[in-house]
C-alpha cells in the first residue's frame, strides 16, 4: 500500500505531536520493562500483528520474579493502547483511512496505518524508557558513590 503525500505528512505530525506525548504519558503511568524487553518491542513493532501477539504473550507470562511484576500491567495497557490505535486510524483526529473503499481495501489501509503508527509509538516509547532507565541507573550510582565517599 502506498500512502499519499498528505497522509505521510499527517502521520509525521501525529508521530511528533501525538504519539510522542502519548508515549511519555504511558511511561508516567507504567514502569517500563528492562532493555531486553524494549529491544523485543522494537523488533516486533515491524508488524502490527506480531507486535500485538508479542504484547499479549508477555502480558500472559508468569514473570515469577517480584522485580518484574510491573511487566504484566505494562503489557496489558500496551495491548489496550494498540487496539485503540487500530480503531483511531479511521476516526478523527487521525482519519487516515480513505472513505468509500471496499472492505478489503479498507482493512488493508487500517493495517498499514495502524502498523505504521504503532511502530512510531513504540520507537518513542522505547527511546523514552531507555532515558528513564539510564537516569535511574545514574541516580543509583551517584547514591552508591555518596555512601562510599
Amino acid at each position: 500500500m502506498q500512502a499519499t503525500r498528505e497522509q505521510l505528512e499527517q502521520m509525521r505530525l501525529l508521530s511528533d505531536r501525538e504519539l510522542y506525548a502519548q508515549a511519555q504519558t504511558f511511561l508516567q503511568s507504567y514502569k517500563p520493562p528492562e532493555n531486553k524487553q524494549l529491544a523485543g518491542l522494537l523488533e516486533f513493532s515491524r508488524n502490527m500483528n506480531d507486535l500485538q501477539s508479542f504484547a499479549k504473550h508477555q502480558q500472559s507470562r508468569d514473570w515469577g520474579n517480584k522485580s518484574k511484576e510491573h511487566y504484566k500491567a505494562f503489557y496489558s495497557e500496551l495491548n489496550k493502547y494498540l487496539q485503540k490505535l487500530r480503531q483511531q486510524v479511521e476516526t478523527p483526529p487521525y482519519s487516515l483511512v480513505t472513505q468509500g473503499l471496499t472492505a478489503k481495501a479498507k482493512k488493508d489501509q487500517v493495517e498499514f496505518f495502524a502498523g505504521w503508527l504503532a511502530r512510531e509509538f513504540i520507537q518513542h516509547l522505547v527511546a523514552q524508557a531507555q532515558i528513564m532507565i539510564a537516569e535511574e541507573e545514574n541516580q543509583r550510582q551517584a547514591g552508591t558513590r555518596r555512601t562510599h565517599a
